[in-house]
């Protein structure tokens, strides 16, 4: 039986999402406690010690970046899926854009892209070492935009990250210096970059689109590959949102706007794409769960001793039906399992990115509550 632990985030009470969550080989967790909602709100890196069990508070981003609380810019407001831990337990980030100026009820990230007050001034690349507990910052590395994703890759020292608004593919080294920019990739933005055992990463567009990124040649391949979508649209808005490769060389994903999990592997001749049906037994006939299964979609995605552990999110519909609900896919045998939802009492969190801890553990942080959460589950 599955056991849940709650971990409120009490250093951090006006935040209001956490996007990303990683996990280094030193124990720790991080997670990006961002304001996106609260005007001039600022983000925190955080940091959790599963022997502790205790968070606490690492870096303020606008202390880190040299930028003052209640500028007219858009703040440093969130730390979006770019925290990359390395083999030696530092861990790299990038800041992200969308949360309202301190005076503003909104922000629009296009009409304020060059606005002299209103613009955001752009995403700060740093790095933590829990070694001497400091954090560096290398600046502004995308100009008046945010990172949405970035894979630190350390077999070539080198770091590819996707913009927002733009939707344009960086890459720079380990200083945040020799930047190079891909060109536009998508619409919007990038939510997943997986990389495959031939050293090559995977992401998606807009449009379930894969593309290949080749950071030996520092090149891009656009396949003629688009990754399952609903039958009602031609895969608009249906990125990659998750992906993990498993023990058997295929990469298992969630898509955004796909109920299903799916997986898919490259070959020479091709990207064999297949989907693994329905994230529950079709022999369940709970009501619940037959909604969720169907209607929400697969996201924190963790593998665990050859079984992936995923999320089927329900974002929208009856308030009895949204929810966070664990399942499982052996990748040995293809039994589906439900497992449990993530509840604490009668609230029941959204959570996104998984990480699996090196107690064991899963772990998730939410994105829907004031304050926000970490959530653990031992199997």
């Amino acid at each position: 039986m599955a056991s849940i632990e709650r971990f409120l985030m009490e250093n951090c009470p006006s935040h209001d999402t956490c996007w990303d969550i990683a996990a280094s080989p030193d124990g720790y967790i991080y997670i990006g406690a961002c304001m996106e909602h609260t005007p001039g709100g600022i983000a925190e890196l955080v940091q959790f010690n599963p022997k502790t069990k205790k968070l606490r508070s690492i870096a303020n981003m606008a202390e880190v970046t040299g930028e003052k609380y209640g500028e007219t810019y858009a703040p440093q407001g969130k730390i979006h899926l770019s925290l990359s831990p390395t083999r030696e337990g530092v861990i790299y980030g990038s800041t992200h854009c969308t949360t309202p100026p301190l005076k503003d009820r909104m922000w629009d990230p296009w009409a304020m892209f060059t606005d002299d007050k209103r613009c955001f001034m752009g995403a700060h690349f740093y790095r933590y070492n829990p070694k001497f507990d400091n954090i560096e910052d290398f600046g502004i590395i995308t100009p008046n935009e945010g990172v949405s994703a970035m894979i630190l890759d350390e077999d070539s020292q080198r770091f590819f990250a996707a913009t927002f608004p733009k939707s344009h593919l960086y890459s720079w080294n380990i200083k945040g210096r020799d930047i190079m920019d891909f060109g536009r990739v998508s619409e919007h933005y990038i939510l997943s970059l997986t990389k495959y055992v031939d050293g090559k990463i995977y992401f998606t567009d807009y449009y379930g689109r894969l593309i290949c990124i080749d950071p030996k040649e520092m090149k891009l391949d656009f396949l003629d590959t688009k990754l399952l979508h609903p039958e009602y649209n031609d895969g608009m808005r249906n990125w990659m949102a998750h992906g993990v490769v498993g023990p058997d060389e295929w990469i298992y994903a969630g898509m955004y706007s796909y109920g299903n999990l799916i997986r898919f592997k490259p070959t020479k001749k091709g990207v064999k794409v297949e989907d693994l049906g329905l994230g529950i037994e079709e022999s369940n006939k709970d009501k619940i769960l037959n909604y969720a299964f169907t209607k929400g979609a697969p996201v924190g995605l963790i593998l665990k001793d050859e079984v992936i552990y995923f999320v089927q999110l329900v974002y929208f519909g009856p308030k009895e039906f949204v929810g966070s609900y664990v399942s499982s896919y052996d990748t040995r045998t293809g039994k589906k399992e439900y497992i449990e939802v993530l509840k604490d009492e009668d609230f029941k969190p959204l959570v996104w990115k998984g990480v699996l801890g090196v107690d064991g553990n899963l772990y998730w942080a939410d994105f829907d509550a004031v304050p926000p959460s970490l959530w653990s589950m031992s199997l």
